[in-house]
């Protein structure tokens, strides 16, 4: 792995962290988009499986204890040997901002104190996070000799939207859907006119957004009526300065993804896997990524991709993680749809497997991630992390060091979110057993994948 972290996901050295977990950025889909943003920040607590003996996490959104105390005894550590600075939950506030305007810097500057070599994780790399970084006097992981440079960041905000993946793509030879980025809606209407007149199906997109938010699919059915849909569906989705993507919508019979990570070396891949979606928006994932009948060709397509997008960030100074995601037809095309320069849900799940595994000599692990169907609370347990184990344990399917398989409670449930969970396993196989007798223990459709 790179010079910035370990497979485990930490920084490869013992030296204090600020885990950040800054959600809110004009990076991810910008401070007016209020839901998207709450969305992330309820997920806070899977920054807890980043931490380590003598850290700060700074989040936005309170962590409860009982989680805190789970998770941290899984890892091995004292969760009171973990500084934890909740700022208030507003979803139009960069972080930074937010521990600024409710009077928490104290907390930040006193627990500094004394400490030395101390760097800081984002969950994404923007501006408001470097200048924060720069007005305590610590370092962002993988720039500790260098700084941050604007061509890093310029390339990180122009690969968190649909339009510049899409044009450095190209440029790149990664295949992706026809398409174009349209900024008005008159362009949008035309474009996706003119795309109909090829393909059966076209999917509109946002320029810059998260988790399938404003993704519409249109077919030839909808052309009497198109401009009138397109308002209406832009008018719902909200303001988007940067436009809209009109891309073909292709019958992809796979979902796949992989994270790399780019160091000093250059990007390496850290894992592939499946994508389980519905309606557009991604809920879990399976890794690794399963063998096919076609010699392993998506992964090798897939791999390649990542490896070039990964070599044009480190061109520019960039350092870190990112992912990216693409479908494969019946005949087994890879198509990239896009590309998330920041650490995702599926990062800090990651994080957690090969932490746990490492930590009792366990070698490579199965896993896979997903919500509690429905935001279960099976046998009246209401979701509380502390029931939701005895659940788990009660059954057999808690989380043992001693096999390195189980069930682990990768995220608690918060206000309006359920819990969600991996499923870790010596193989795919297991892993799968094993979610089946889970989602039956909570009622769910064992069946039903999207």
């Amino acid at each position: 792995m790179s010079a910035q972290t370990t497979e485990t996901g930490r920084p490869d050295d013992d030296r204090p962290l600020i885990v950040f977990g800054n959600f809110v950025s004009d990076v991810v889909c910008g401070r007016a988009a209020g839901p998207l943003n709450l969305h992330g920040m309820v997920q806070s607590s899977r920054k807890v499986w980043l931490t380590g003996p003598g850290d700060l996490l700074l989040t936005q959104y309170p962590v409860g204890v009982d989680f805190r105390r789970y998770a941290c005894r899984l890892l091995g550590h004292d969760p009171f040997s973990v500084t934890v600075v909740d700022a208030a939950p507003d979803p139009t506030l960069p972080l930074a901002e937010a521990l600024r305007r409710t009077g928490l810097m104290h907390h930040v500057q006193s627990w500094l104190a004394g400490r030395r070599g101390v760097r800081l994780l984002p969950v994404v790399l923007d501006r408001p996070t470097v200048h924060f970084a720069a007005s305590l006097g610590v370092s962002l992981c993988g720039y500790e000799r260098t700084g941050v440079p604007d061509s890093a960041l310029d390339a990180v905000d122009r690969l968190n939207t649909k339009s510049g993946f899409r044009t450095v793509a190209r440029r790149l030879g990664i295949r992706v859907p026809e398409g174009c980025h349209c900024q008005d809606g008159t362009e949008l209407v035309s474009a996706v006119r003119e795309l109909l007149g090829r393909h059966r199906e076209v999917l509109v997109k946002p320029v810059r957004a998260a988790g399938g938010h404003g993704v519409r699919p249109l077919t030839r059915a909808d052309l009497p009526e198109l401009a009138a849909r397109l308002a209406a569906h832009r008018r719902g989705a909200g303001p988007q300065p940067e436009g809209w993507v009109a891309e073909e919508h292709l019958a992809f019979v796979r979902d796949v993804s992989a994270q790399l990570e780019v160091g000093d070396a250059g990007p390496e891949v850290v894992y592939t896997g499946e994508m389980r979606t519905r309606d557009g928006g991604y809920h879990g994932l399976l890794s690794p990524l399963a063998e096919s009948g076609d010699g392993d060709g998506v992964r090798a397509a897939l791999e390649h991709a990542g490896l070039a997008l990964g070599a044009y960030l480190a061109e520019r100074g960039y350092r870190g993680r990112f992912n990216v995601d693409a479908g494969v037809t019946r005949d087994g095309t890879v198509y990239v749809v896009e590309s998330n320069v920041r650490r995702t849900a599926a990062t800090a799940r990651h994080a957690l497997v090969r932490r746990l595994a490492a930590s009792h000599g366990h070698g490579e692990r199965a896993w896979l991630a997903d919500a509690a169907p429905g935001g279960a609370v099976a046998r009246g347990s209401r979701g509380s992390v502390n029931a939701v184990h005895g659940l788990l344990q009660d059954a057999g399917l808690a989380y043992s060091h001693e096999s390195g398989e189980g069930v682990v409670i990768a995220t608690e449930a918060t206000r309006g979110s359920g819990w969600s969970y991996v499923v870790i396993g010596a193989d795919r196989a297991r892993a799968e057993s094993t979610e089946r007798t889970l989602r039956t223990l909570l009622g769910a459709d064992t069946t039903a994948r999207a």
